[in-house]
Parts: structure tokens; sequence; C-alpha cells
């Protein structure tokens, strides 16, 4: 017998938090079967009060809510990362995978595919519904068993977190303007019940994680990310943010892949980015977003293992933006967040 044929999905609620700002709320998850993924929902209302100033959301939260948690964690044994990444650059991953809409508004949806608002967000005078919920892939896709933890295990203990924004630092407030969110978030875990026979088990060779980093962006020209070796690469997504705002579309010239110092897999232009992103995600990234999609075999999200990247079989590992002598820089708000999806082999 497989493991397909030895298991069965299971999804229930786990956890509550209700919204505090700046604080940070864990859940140690139920020890039981084989965890797949996480949905984070989130649900509110953010007061606007506009008073005698002004409040405008921040660009370089692209319009979205997700800037109300600055951070979704899964830690194992209250140490080892295997996500740590912005509400943000989550929701970005959950859009490059195959028939995502979960940031869409049920009104521009086909008829008959919604009536109730799932995603909901506006930051106008006054009170704003808020709804929406993000996705935490903890195995690599919905087809492949790789990448899943086994909960049912006394020696590891894994916990769920997620570190809330200070609400005030999303806008730019004038005057004696002021913003408020009530509200709260909780877990839904998806997970597989474990077979009864360890002969037809998952593979658990392999840990998958994402991770995000933010470094500066001091000048025009070629801006060098240094790649950490040693782990599997299957994707890596970079966002860049100028002047406070992400990068507008003639801002960045071209991107390039470079390892054992010579060898360069990947060099194109922006736009040719922009162009192919288009094609295989079936929809416009935010702006300034560039996916490294080392994965891709012809459907979001369920590829293979062809362009993958062993980085512990490289010397080096550089990824390079080119920032456009056209773009306004402003001072120390030009920044390079880079996300890092791996596969991490297990002693």
């Amino acid at each position: 017998m497989s493991f397909i044929n030895a298991t069965r999905q299971n999804r229930r609620k786990v956890g509550q938090f209700k919204f505090e700002d700046g604080q940070r709320k864990t859940l140690d998850l139920p020890r039981t079967g084989l965890l797949a993924s996480l949905f984070v929902r989130v649900k509110g209302n953010l007061q606007v009060t506009a008073g005698t100033g002004t409040a405008v959301y921040k660009s370089e939260n692209y319009n979205k809510p997700y800037g109300l948690i600055d951070r979704v964690r899964l830690t194992a044994n209250s140490g080892t990362e295997i996500i740590n990444v912005t509400a943000m650059g989550l929701a970005i991953r959950n859009m490059i995978s195959e028939g995502s809409v979960m940031d869409l508004i049920g009104s521009v949806l086909p008829s008959g595919v919604s009536n109730s608002p799932v995603y909901q967000f506006g930051t106008s005078n006054g009170a704003n519904p808020v709804e929406f919920t993000l996705k935490v892939p903890v195995a690599v896709n919905e087809r492949d068993p790789l990448g899943l933890i086994l909960l049912q295990n006394g020696e590891t203990l894994i916990t769920a977190g997620l570190d809330f924004a200070n609400v005030s630092q999303l806008f730019t407030l004038t005057g004696n303007a002021s913003v408020a969110f009530t509200g709260d978030a909780h877990f839904t875990m998806e997970y597989y019940s474990v077979p009864l026979t360890k002969e037809d088990y998952p593979d658990l060779s392999l840990a998958h994680t994402i991770l995000e980093d933010k470094t500066d962006i001091d000048s025009t020209g070629v801006k060098g990310y240094t790649v950490p070796r040693g782990n599997i690469y299957q994707r890596m997504i970079h966002r860049v943010l100028l002047n406070g705002a992400p990068a507008g579309f003639d801002d960045v010239d071209k991107l390039r892949l470079v390892y054992n110092q010579s060898e360069s897999p990947y060099e194109m232009e922006a736009h040719d980015f922009y162009a192919i992103q288009r094609d295989r995600y079936r929809r416009d990234l935010p702006q300034g977003t560039f996916v490294h999609d080392f994965s891709y075999q012809g459907i979001a999200g369920l590829g293979g293992n062809r362009d993958l990247i062993n980085s512990k079989a490289i010397t080096d590992f550089q990824s390079e933006i080119f920032i456009g002598t056209g773009a306004t820089l402003g001072t120390n708000n030009n920044k390079l967040l880079t996300l890092r999806e791996q596969l991490v082999p297990l002693a």
C-alpha cells in the first residue's frame, strides 16, 4: 500500500488570537498527524479617523491588508525556523500557485464562483471591514507529500506564530488623524493521518522552508544579493522598494543569477520578467516583484526538480538586480526583500 492509500486528509481550526498592536502570538500545534499546511484567517474592523488631518495607507503595502501581520512563523522545538516570512511575501507566494484567487473580492469573480466577501479591505475615513486568508504551504504543493511534518512525534514540537503590526506605522498620518484595528486571527490546520505501518510513510527526509529577509539598496546600478548556500532552491522572490514604494515599471533594468563565478543560467530584462510572470501565473504580480521559479514546469505550483538549484554543489551564488539610472532613491527607504523557498535535507 502507498501513502496515498494509507492516509486521509483532515482540516480543523486551531487557536484564535485577539489582535494587539506590535505583539507576537504563538500556538503549539496539536501532536497529531502529518502537517501539510496552515491557513491564517484575519477578520476585523479598521477604524480610520482623519479628524483635521489625513491618513494615507503606505504604498509599500500595495493597498492590501496583509501589512496588519508583520511576520508569519513556524518553528520546530522553539528554535529551528521552517517558515519566517512577511505576510505580504506570503501573499505573493500564494499568488503564484495554480488558480489562487484568495486576494480577489467576490464582486470581480465570475458569476457563481463567490457571493461572499472572503477578501475585503478599505482605508477610507470611517469603519472599514477587513477580511482575508493566507495559506502557509508546509508541503511543497497540493500533489506531492514532500515536506510534510510528522507532528505525532514526542521529540518534535511545532509552534505557529503571528507578529501583529503597529497599525499606525502602516499609514502616513498628518494632523490629529488616527487609525486602529480591532479583530482577531486564527489558524486552520491541514494534516494527514499517520499510516499504520512505517512502510506506508511519505518521504520525510526533506524539510520545506520559506524564509524572507531584507537588505538595503544603496544606489543605482547593480544590487548584489548573496544567496545563502547549502540547501536546494525551489524559488526565490525579490521585491524591490525604492523611496519607500514598489519599484516602478522602468526602475529595474534587468536581473541575473550567477554561480560558480561565471555560470549565469538566467539573465533577463525586467520587462521580460513581467511578461513571463503574466504567462505563468495568469496574472500580474505586485509592482517591483520578480520571481525566479526554478520548479516551474508548465503548471504553477506543481513543478518538478529539473531546474532546482542544489546550492551545496556550487562555490558561490549571487542574485543581481540592476537598478536603472533613472530610478528615484530616497534616504534609508530603499529595500530589497527576498523570499527563499528551499528543500533542506534532514540528517
